[in-house]
């Protein structure tokens, strides 16, 4: 919350002081409503009226406060996942910046995303809730990015960076979704590790190396994660 109303302020410069505070308490509001929505989710198909009953009286305001930001559990659900999965690009941004291929790069944010969900798996039902982001928003920036820089350098082979984009995306909250739900194994994060860089294509061998140096590194720089474990 805090991190919202400070990016709210720093915004708010030339306003009307009016407009300003009104926007401000807004932003408290659906923040304080998404986090309810943090605490109380069963991260199930639960009856989301029941759902949004306990959302109020977590955040102590009336029901049709709700509705005034959002038009169903599942919109708030889904927008709180995006917020999650912005949270984690920035913060896996000390690990990721230091790699200079973008090929290893981008496998590792993937793996970052899998594990998390591993060991967070309430986390991850709240990405796998995650709809297909905006093209400017910072995970499908870095995700284009890891592709321009490596068709530049001959690494990647695609016919479309968007597609590509998506296609990533797409895999990404499918597998947060299924570790999340049946606590994939190893074996299944590599072996979609694999499937998605030979995907946008990768050589199989040098997808499996690729996979390989990318469990290495968060073996050894996964402690500087806070949600590590």
């Amino acid at each position: 919350m805090n991190r919202i109303i400070e990016s709210a302020a720093e915004e708010s410069v030339g306003e009307d002081h009016r407009v300003r505070v009104a926007r401000l308490r807004r932003e408290i509001m659906r923040a304080r409503l998404l986090s309810a929505v943090l605490e109380v989710y069963p991260g199930n198909e639960a009856d989301g009226r029941a759902v949004i009953d306990d959302v109020v009286t977590r955040a102590a305001v009336a029901r049709s406060t709700f509705y005034k930001y959002f038009d169903s559990l599942d919109q708030a659900v889904g927008e709180l996942g995006l917020k999650l999965a912005d949270e984690a690009a920035r913060t896996n941004a000390v690990i990721l910046e230091a790699i200079q291929d973008p090929v290893l790069r981008s496998i590792t944010a993937f793996q970052l995303c899998l594990y998390r969900a591993k060991i967070d798996p309430k986390w991850g039902t709240f990405v796998a809730h995650l709809r297909l982001p905006a093209p400017d928003h910072i995970l499908m920036r870095d995700v284009a990015a890891n592709f321009v820089e490596g068709i530049n350098i001959g690494s990647f082979r695609v016919p479309s960076i968007a597609a590509a984009v998506n296609l990533v995306i797409d895999a990404l909250v499918g597998g947060v979704r299924h570790v999340a739900q049946q606590g994939g194994d190893q074996e299944y994060i590599e072996a979609l590790c694999t499937m998605v860089l030979a995907a946008s294509g990768v050589s199989e061998s040098e997808a499996a190396q690729q996979v390989v140096l990318s469990k290495q590194i968060l073996r050894t720089k996964g402690h500087k994660l806070p949600w590590w474990r």
